[in-house]
Parts: C-alpha cells; structure tokens; sequence
C-alpha cells in the first residue's frame, strides 16, 4: 500500500475514497444475508473504515484529503480527515 500512496502524494492528487464495501463477513453478522455473496457496506465497516482511514492518514503524512463513512437508510456518517 505504501508504493501507490506514494504516488499519490507525488503527483498531487486532490484527495482519496479510502473505503466502501468489501467482501469480507465478519463471524458476528447477524443479518438473515449474512452468507450473501457481493459487497457488505453500511454499519459492520464503520471500525475497519475507520482504522483504515487512520493508516492511510498515517502513510499520506496527513498531506491528502480522505474520506471514508459508512451509510444506513437516509443517515450518513461520514468520516473525514482533511
């Protein structure tokens, strides 16, 4: 991760969506489309959104803007570090 990073500091882009879905499931999903194949977005990757927006600050230096958040229904909680 630190090459593209890299590049991304040297050549001045405007800013990173540092996260959105993933495919992963973590065990403790209790939703009845748990086993659903696709990506998983909204509340279950607010903590590792997070901490990925933190290593991403960390490995831009803070010098690009992030942003990152997860989203339910009409509320959105974004997370941003600029």
């Amino acid at each position: 991760m630190r090459l593209p990073l890299q590049v991304v500091k040297d050549v001045g882009i405007d800013g990173i969506i540092v996260s959105n879905t993933t495919i992963a499931r973590p065990e403790w999903l209790r939703s009845p489309h748990a086993a659903e194949t696709g990506g998983l977005s909204g509340r279950p990757l607010f903590v590792p959104s997070t901490n990925m927006l933190f290593k991403v600050y960390q490995l831009t230096d803070g010098k690009v803007p992030l942003i990152g958040g997860w989203r339910r229904g009409r509320w959105q909680h974004p997370v941003a570090c600029l």
